[in-house]
């Protein structure tokens, strides 16, 4: 009697076992690709750029840069590039903290935008009276130069080189 005993413990042992590999294998934690396959691409909508004087920054950004300007109401001013927005503001977010006297706007982000002729480009801001803070200078993939905004930011100018 005590066979059929151990017959039944080792088949429920194995049911068991079954069940748990099945449930370790249907709830393991996602991988790396699993976890990037789940996150959809975002699509950027536009850059909030802060700046002090809104004409000054419209000549910028409009006369010299060639973005194309959809909307304005007094401090506020919405263009586009090619492929994305750029929001001028002529106000200061309540939850950031002052900046100090001299502190560099924009400090660590440098748009880049792809105009087809870098020289020309930098003609228009020189002409305007803009600072180039970096002549244009080609690397493997393109040309880039800086260029500084009526407040400080850092601008970059890209030609991209062209591919075979």
């Amino acid at each position: 009697m005590a066979v059929p005993k151990i017959s039944v413990l080792l088949k429920v042992l194995a049911w068991g076992l079954v069940f748990a590999a099945i449930w370790c294998v249907s709830s393991k934690a996602a991988g790396p690709e699993e976890t990037k396959a789940s996150i959809i691409k975002p699509e950027l909508h536009h850059i909030l750029i802060e700046v002090s004087d809104i004409k000054k920054s419209l000549m910028f950004y409009r006369d010299c840069l060639g973005l194309v300007l959809t909307s304005q109401t007094g401090d506020f001013a919405t263009l586009e590039s090619a492929n994305s927005g750029i929001y001028l503001w002529q106000k200061h977010w309540g939850w950031e903290k002052s900046r100090a006297k001299g502190e560099r706007n924009g400090l660590g982000i440098y748009p880049h935008f792809n105009v087809p002729d870098i020289a020309a480009a930098l003609e228009r801001f020189i002409t305007a009276g803009y600072v180039v803070m970096q002549k244009p200078i080609v690397y493997d993939w393109g040309s880039e130069a800086f260029i500084q905004d009526p407040d400080g930011y850092s601008i970059a100018l890209v030609t991209m080189a062209k591919t075979k």
